[in-house]
């Protein structure tokens, strides 16, 4: 199967770095990716899932995209889960409609996996914690919620702070059930999580999926973004890379593509249906075809 070779893409922050922890302000992600698809016909009776909610940031806005959907938030980290349940979504109105679970997802159920950190004295410290604040290392959830500094965290070790009971998306809703929207944020585990809702993706049962790509933590797992497009595509989803202001489509490109081999931080969203894939394309003002994107202006169909 021919494909496409991208040979001068060049990354621009602007358009294409990862997203970072997004907000509500007029950010394309809210009008251009939620709206359609929480209007879409196929979306009623749907469910949501936020897999690695973290502190609820994202959890909140897809509560409000899809004011009447079911909400299931995942996080490996009892702090995280916690808040969700006793502050965020603690309101009456949440009540039936928002449900938290305290597990590690992935690609097989039944596992105790142990979640490491810091030393709970050592992360106690304010001057510490602000320094890895400032250094943008807090957030990550496998590692209780904080990206650690490879060098400033070995040097003090890592403690195991809880063991968590892993579980599939299989697992927890069946093929029986339609997903609307599964937003996965894994620090690197994204592909088991993926591979963990095999059932529901191979019968077409969600109707997005918007994950994060880490390709130092993915490299460790031998996993990659081009290995979960191709997964992806097996099972008839079509792939973008999220940038800003545009959807670069992925499951043209060869595995050899410069934007692949990116150790950049990134976001992807993927596809089932056409029509609704149109209407995304349309409403974040993206461009459908490789070649007419500015930024990769050099791919060309390849033999």
């Amino acid at each position: 199967m021919a494909c496409a070779a991208d040979r001068s893409f060049s990354w621009e922050p602007a358009h294409y770095a990862h997203l970072g922890p997004l907000n509500n302000g007029g950010h394309p992600f809210v009008d251009g990716l939620l709206g359609p698809i929480a209007r879409s016909a196929e979306a009623k009776e749907a469910l949501v899932v936020d897999v690695g909610a973290n502190r609820g940031k994202v959890a909140l806005l897809l509560a409000r995209a899809f004011p009447k959907a079911p909400l299931h938030l995942f996080d490996c980290v009892s702090e995280h889960t916690e808040y969700l349940r006793g502050t965020l979504f603690a309101a009456d109105r949440w009540h039936g409609r928002v449900q938290v679970h305290h597990a590690v997802v992935s690609d097989k159920p039944g596992e105790t996996v142990p979640i490491k950190g810091p030393p709970a004295g050592w992360m106690a410290d304010p001057q510490r914690r602000a320094s890895l604040q400032t250094a943008g290392l807090l957030g990550g959830p496998f590692s209780w919620g904080r990206r650690q500094s490879p060098a400033a965290l070995l040097e003090k070790g890592t403690h195991v702070l809880e063991r968590v009971v892993s579980t599939t998306l299989d697992a927890q809703f069946g093929v029986g059930r339609r997903i609307a929207f599964l937003k996965i944020d894994a620090e690197g585990v994204d592909g088991r999580v993926l591979r963990g809702a095999h059932g529901l993706l191979h019968k077409r049962q969600v109707l997005a999926v918007y994950w994060e790509s880490f390709p130092q933590q993915q490299q460790q797992l031998n996993d990659s973004l081009a290995s979960d497009v191709e997964w992806l595509r097996g099972r008839g989803y079509r792939s973008f890379l999220v940038g800003k202001s545009k959807l670069l489509p992925l499951t043209p490109l060869c595995r050899t593509s410069v934007v692949f081999a990116s150790s950049q931080v990134m976001n992807a969203i993927a596809f089932a249906d056409v029509e609704l894939e149109r209407q995304v394309l349309r409403s974040y003002k993206a461009l459908t075809k490789p070649r007419d994107l500015r930024l990769a202006s050099g791919i060309e169909k390849a033999a």
